[in-house]
């Protein structure tokens, strides 16, 4: 990540400010060159269009996406798509997503690395489903 984030810095995209509260700490801010590129990111579009719905639109937008996945993973082009919140090991001490972490929290993954509560809706590449654990017989 840090060679990413100094590729950033040295294109104009990211500028760090030290913290004025502990002089230790760093920050990362988004430049204007930084932020006319995400303007311009065809994933943030999306993010600010469905964030445009509202919450009747939204949860029909989730069923939808929900029933997509499925029919991909009922295809054999990947084996499963899931969140946290559905996965064998979420909420004890294994959860399979390695990508999210912070200290803040006590539900653990796979790794052994925190979840942020507010991304175990994240779809993860190592999902479980809880009821293939089950039905397989077997416990961790």
């Amino acid at each position: 990540a840090s060679q990413a984030i100094k590729a950033l810095e040295a294109s104009g995209y990211l500028v760090r400010q030290r913290s004025k509260a502990d002089g230790r700490s760093v920050s990362l801010r988004l430049t204007n060159k930084g932020n006319k590129a995400l303007a311009r990111d065809p994933f943030e579009v999306l993010v600010r269009a469905v964030d445009s719905l509202d919450a009747k639109e939204r949860t029909a937008v989730h069923q939808t996406l929900h029933q997509v996945l499925a029919a991909v993973a009922a295809s054999g082009a990947h084996p499963r798509f899931g969140v946290c919140q559905d996965c064998t090991y979420f909420g004890g001490e294994r959860c399979c997503n390695p990508t999210i972490a912070s200290p803040s929290t006590s539900v653990r993954q796979l790794l052994g690395v925190p979840i942020q509560p507010e991304d175990v809706g994240l779809l993860c590449a190592h999902f479980q489903p809880t009821s293939d654990h089950r039905d397989s017989g077997h416990h961790e």
